[in-house]
C-alpha cells in the first residue's frame, strides 16, 4: 500500500510507537487506523473487523488539511480505501470499447476506470463524439 508518510512501521516495536512517530513528523489534523481483513479476498476499513484472526491494523490514513471537517475526512478515507480494495481484489475496474458496426474495427477504447457508472458515462460521451462527425 502507498506510504507517503516517511514512517517505516518496521522500525518500531508496535503500531502505537509508529503512530506516535507519525504525529511527531506531521501536522496531523485527522488520523484513523486502516484495518485489513485477509480471508480469500482483501477488505479495508477504518473500523476494526470482528475477526481478530485474519485482520488487524495495516497503517493509517491522515490529513494535514486544517479546513477539512472530520466527517468529510472520514467519508473521503472510506472512498479511498474502497477504491484501493477494488484495485487489490481486481474488482470494480471497467473498460469501454467502441467498434465500427460494419467492419468491427476498434475506433476507441479506454480501460482502468473505477466504477461502472463512470465508465458508462465516459463511453457514451466518446460514442457521441463519433456519431456527430
Amino acid at each position: 500500500m502507498p506510504n507517503e508518510s516517511g514512517i517505516d512501521p518496521a522500525r518500531y516495536g508496535s503500531f502505537k510507537e509508529a503512530e506516535s512517530a507519525l504525529y511527531k513528523a506531521h501536522s496531523i489534523v485527522h488520523c484513523t487506523p486502516v484495518y485489513m481483513l485477509d480471508h480469500s479476498a482483501l477488505a479495508l476499513s477504518i473500523s476494526p473487523f470482528s475477526c481478530g484472526f485474519d485482520s488487524g491494523v495495516v497503517g493509517w490514513v491522515f490529513t494535514e488539511d486544517t479546513y477539512m471537517p472530520e466527517r468529510q475526512f472520514l467519508e473521503l478515507a472510506k472512498l479511498e480505501l474502497q477504491e484501493l480494495e477494488d484495485y487489490l481484489n481486481g474488482t470494480g475496474m471497467y473498460r469501454y470499447i467502441i467498434k465500427d458496426a460494419n467492419t468491427g474495427e476498434v475506433l476507441d477504447s479506454c480501460g482502468g476506470m473505477h466504477g461502472y457508472d463512470y465508465c458508462l458515462e465516459e463511453g457514451e460521451a466518446t460514442l457521441k463524439r463519433f456519431l456527430t462527425v
